[in-house]
């Protein structure tokens, strides 16, 4: 496999703390999970971000912290976290998440199904700071997670002889010791941005009995008549629009709804992001709340 350049593809994913105990009255699992941030072309750990309440919104104020720190890259890979993709029923349409690192102009690549080779940099990173740092200190709190997750951090990075190819059996820091400059965040952004990265993309939606297809939190009207029938909604992104296709024939276009339409400063437009993760995270409780119940 090939190295990107320095700093320019991060993976990331969530280290569950195993060590820290349930609580009698509150979280019975993932107590602690730890954000972890890694870039392919290095190996260097950017971040580890310990906090016991990781949510679709949390991760977002998490990858904010990195992107402050070290600007933005041109990639990030993930898994199928729902707190990255969002709700199951979104059925590959971007969770705001995604849109949030759409809109900033990086590239995401989401890992298929039962594939963690394809986020082999962060997974081993995992194993490696599961058996060196946490099965030794072995934290009970997220305080003292947060105090060996630091220590570690510095170890990894400065002092530790890392095996990848990039290293050469030597610490990330000193196989690189000069790195590029990241852009930085911008001021201010076009939230709307992201449609364009999904240009004629394509989304496959039943027709409800009511006439309507279900994209995201939004229903969308197209043709009673078609009820129970598939139909595709192709993105154009130049018209802000669905295009609705059915068996290669075109049905109507129908504008996206949920478009800001006006550039934003970051921090109110960061704010507006969370709040739209709080409903996807909400959502998706709620779904995986009900099918639980269903199947009981």
């Amino acid at each position: 496999m090939e190295r990107p350049a320095p700093l320019t593809a991060w993976q990331i994913d969530f280290k569950d703390v195993s060590t820290v105990p349930a609580d009698p009255l509150g979280k019975q699992q993932h107590v602690v999970e730890v954000f972890n941030v890694v870039d392919t072309g290095t190996s260097l750990l950017l971040d580890g971000l310990p906090r016991d309440d990781f949510t679709a919104e949390t991760a977002i104020i998490a990858l904010t912290n990195t992107l402050l720190v070290h600007g933005v890259p041109q990639s990030v890979t993930c898994d199928r976290d729902p707190r990255f993709v969002g709700s199951w029923s979104s059925r590959a349409f971007p969770s705001a998440f995604m849109r949030y690192l759409l809109s900033l102009g990086i590239t995401v690549d989401v890992c298929p199904p039962r594939r963690p080779d394809r986020n082999a940099f962060v997974e081993r990173y995992h194993r490696t700071y599961e058996y060196e740092c946490l099965r030794i200190h072995r934290p009970t709190t997220l305080e003292q997670t947060a105090q060996v997750t630091e220590s570690f951090r510095w170890h990894y990075n400065a002092e530790r002889p890392n095996q990848a190819r990039s290293c050469g059996n030597q610490p990330p820091y000193h196989a690189h010791p000069v790195l590029p400059r990241l852009p930085p965040l911008p001021d201010r952004i076009d939230p709307d941005g992201w449609l364009r990265a999904v240009h004629r993309r394509r989304f496959k939606r039943r027709v409800q009995s009511n006439g309507s297809v279900s994209v995201d939190k939004h229903e969308y009207y197209v043709k009673k008549q078609l009820r129970g029938r598939y139909i595709v909604l192709q993105v154009d992104a130049s018209q802000q629009q669905f295009v609705v296709w059915l068996d290669g024939q075109l049905i109507k276009p129908i504008k996206v709804k949920g478009l800001y339409g006006e550039v934003l400063g970051f921090a109110d437009y960061l704010a507006l992001l969370c709040q739209e993760a709080v409903s996807d995270w909400r959502r998706w409780q709620h779904k995986r709340r009900r099918l639980m119940r269903s199947t009981n």
